[in-house]
């Protein structure tokens, strides 16, 4: 993404950026001044594009540079960052040749790299360890790239994978970017990697749009898409949040738009569902006490059972040579010094069972402990239960407000070396949020990642999908005149960035807060001016998540085959070309409309053959009806 800087001259006049031409290590070959029609296109999310148009003669004299502006090479513009060319089209009409050039922003490139990583489950980041996280092994193959910030509550996540044949940038803003709920942003000036949580990079402005100053026309439209009320949490190979919901089960509920006499006209009926919420919300810390305690229980049963595994390991060995010990011949002169010594082994074997036996009761005792806590858990789960504490009569009204959905993320997933073995030892190792260690070198500051820990982080993803979903989605377009150019909205201009939240008077004192994704400047016809918005926004507050972010716009994703090579060049205009083979999403803009289309993704990769369908209305961005055929 790059960074929207504009500049004025003493005059007050806006000034056109510098272009210098370099070369793929980012020597510098010319400045390039006689460049005509100059149109960025800064994009939020995705890859951003640059066109411009160049003679090959100015003023009668051969442009030295004209025939070096090829594919592949650099511009640098100024206040813009760096940007690749991937197109040149030469047009000859018994004039002045004449070069339209189209440029991506810099982090295109990374579609040139695969992803060299082996299936398995990855830590996201770690400021002090980075060497075995994702976000470190993905870009040690681009070394000129540096991660910058990372936002901290995205470390500690885990997530499992089954590597797809896909290019670096692929895997980044496809994979990665869905199942860690994450925003990746690139600063190709200071070849910058840096990673946002949706709700820390949204940021609001003072930039106030009405019909008083820039506005010409807004549209509002709600969308067809169902309002879900309750949301199924699941992850993969059986893995749900029902080990970690107060609630028992894999459910997450939320009648929020429809708690109103508008909606439920018995009051006492809310009020009782608000009550019920906040009997969950009560429940919430107790509940999370009680896990906190059967972790620590459970912990220490580990720890007792691996001491037991050692105990008897201990006495097999003192068994075997007792066993050698045995005295056979009472006629050996040796016999009774034989005796003594089988003796006093023997007191060694009945110590060991007598500590073994200490081990088991310990065992038994603490089972019993971890027994009791199950119990207290079960019974915040029937306290809460929906069936439970509704009668029926009010569970008939409310089930016509029932609106269920589905979310599964399949990169959520307890694989083996998350499970403790059945013959745990202190030299077994198991997998922690510090990496892997042997059990018996566990701290007491140690968290293991097992079911508990890796539902717990899918609980938390399917209550900000389940509060998206439970909530109408509007479109939103506006149509401005152009202020950019324009000193006296300096203000505004400083404040602008890709991302940010306008508030924009729909009507007088009623305002919305959608968010910037994407500009069009052309600098030579300032009036050619448009401002995209995401299309998705809520009207009960300003906050965006995730899913609004990453759906909204086009991806440069490309798909690759086994050779690694670039299967086509994005569309970032709305024209219809072979990349809507691979992906197309619906951007319903503030000038422009781009038709939704059906969109089929098929990829081949070591874990197989996948084929989706792509569906933005589903909560996983892909119709739950999947084609995997597993090699």
């Amino acid at each position: 993404m790059v960074i929207i800087k504009f500049t004025f001259d003493k005059n007050g006049r806006y000034e056109y950026p510098v272009l210098t031409l370099a070369n793929i290590d980012k020597t510098e070959l010319s400045i390039m001044e006689q460049t005509r029609g100059l149109v960025i296109t800064p994009r939020f999310n995705a890859v951003s594009e640059l066109t411009f148009n160049i003679y090959k003669e100015y003023n009668g004299i051969v442009l030295p540079y004209y025939d070096l502006i090829v594919k592949n090479r650099l511009v640098h513009v100024e206040g813009w960052g760096w940007w690749v060319i991937y197109k040149t089209t030469e047009t000859f009409d018994g004039g002045v040749p004449l070069k339209e050039v189209s440029c991506y922003s810099y982090e295109y490139v990374l579609n040139y790299k695969g992803v060299n990583l082996l299936d398995g489950t990855y830590k996201f980041y770690d400021d002090l360890s980075p060497e075995d996280t994702l976000l470190y092994k993905l870009f040690s193959i681009v070394p000129k790239w540096h991660i910058g910030h990372v936002d901290i509550t995205l470390n500690n996540k885990y997530r499992t994978f089954d590597i797809p044949e896909a290019t670096l940038y692929g895997f980044l803003m496809d994979d990665v970017s869905t199942t860690y709920q994450c925003i990746f942003q690139f600063d190709t000036e200071n070849m910058l990697v840096n990673v946002y949580e949706a709700s820390s990079l949204v940021k609001d402005t003072d930039i106030m749009i009405t019909f008083d100053n820039v506005a010409k026309e807004i549209q509002l439209e709600e969308l067809d898409t169902d309002i879900c009320t309750v949301l199924r949490v699941n992850g993969a190979d059986n893995l749900s949040i029902n080990v970690v919901n107060p609630l028992g089960d894999n459910r997450i509920f939320n009648f929020d738009y429809y708690k109103t006499k508008d909606w439920i006209g018995d009051q006492v009926l809310i009020d009782k569902i608000t009550a019920w919420e906040n009997l969950i919300e009560e429940q919430r810390k107790p509940y999370a006490d009680l896990l906190v305690e059967l972790r620590k229980q459970n912990r220490d049963l580990l720890t007792l059972k691996a001491k037991l595994t050692d105990l008897n390991s201990e006495l097999e060995a003192l068994e075997v040579v007792r066993k050698n010990l045995m005295p056979t011949d009472p006629d050996d002169e040796l016999y009774e010094e034989q005796a003594e010594e089988f003796k006093k082994k023997t007191d060694e074997v009945d110590a060991k069972n007598a500590e073994i036996r200490v081990k088991e009761n310990e065992i038994k005792s603490k089972q019993a402990e971890i027994d009791v806590t199950n119990v207290n858990l079960k019974a915040i789960n029937s306290l809460v239960k929906f069936e439970n504490y509704f009668t029926q009569e009010e569970q008939y009204v409310l089930n016509d407000y029932i609106v269920e959905s589905v979310y599964t993320d399949t990169n959520f997933v307890v694989t083996d070396d998350m499970t403790i073995p059945s013959n745990l030892s202190s030299e077994t190792l198991v997998l922690t949020t510090t990496g892997t260690k042997k059990f018996g070198d566990l701290l007491p500051t140690d968290v293991l990642i097992d079911e508990q820990y890796i539902a717990n982080q899918l609980l938390e993803q399917g209550q900000a999908t389940a509060k998206t979903v439970s909530q109408p989605s509007f479109t939103f377009s506006l149509d401005t005149t152009n202020f950019l150019f324009i000193e006296k909205f300096k203000p505004f201009i400083d404040q602008l960035q890709l991302g940010c939240t306008i508030a924009v008077e729909i009507e007088e004192g009623d305002w919305a807060y959608p968010i910037l994704l994407e500009m069009s400047i052309d600098y030579d016809n300032p009036e050619s001016f448009s401002m995209i918005f995401g299309n998705r926004f809520r009207l009960s507050d300003a906050e965006w998540t995730f899913s609004e972010l990453h759906n909204e716009q086009v991806k440069t994703t490309s798909q690759v085959g086994s050779t690694l090579q670039i299967a086509s060049e994005p569309v970032l205009n709305g024209t219809v070309s072979s990349f809507q083979d691979y992906m197309t999403n619906n951007l319903i803009a503030a000038n422009q409309q781009i038709q939704s289309t059906t969109d089929n993704e098929m990829t081949f990769g070591s874990f197989g053959l996948r084929g989706r369908k792509k569906d933005d209305t589903d909560v996983t961005g892909y119709d739950p009806h999947q084609l995997w055929i597993k090699s």
